[in-house]
């Protein structure tokens, strides 16, 4: 069953109003840079990760962390090291060694 609703015109120009507004407000948004990737140092990552540098020099030799070398600097972005944890994440200890024949 079909309902009409019925606005006073001063109802109608304040519903067309608001809608405006959260319309320049989500095109502000859209149109807004991204936050700036967060990067990290090759010591913040050893520490976060609880792994050696040794480690992380292995993991970058194999492929397995994406890294940017400035200056005789190693750095990790955030994104990076979340879609790597995430892509390893192991949430049934039984089938994990099965997981990675």
């Amino acid at each position: 069953m079909i309902k009409a609703v019925m606005f006073s015109p001063d109802e109608w120009e304040d519903i067309q109003s608001k809608l405006d507004s959260i319309h320049t407000k989500l095109d502000n948004i859209q149109k807004s840079p991204a936050l700036p990737e967060h990067w990290l140092s090759n010591r913040e990552v050893s520490e976060l990760l609880g792994v050696t540098k040794r480690t992380l020099q292995r993991y970058r030799d194999g492929g397995v962390l994406p890294f940017s070398h400035i200056g005789g600097k190693i750095f990790y972005k955030v994104s990076d090291l979340v879609r790597v944890l995430d892509k390893n994440y192991c949430s049934d200890f039984a089938n994990e060694g099965s997981k990675r024949a």
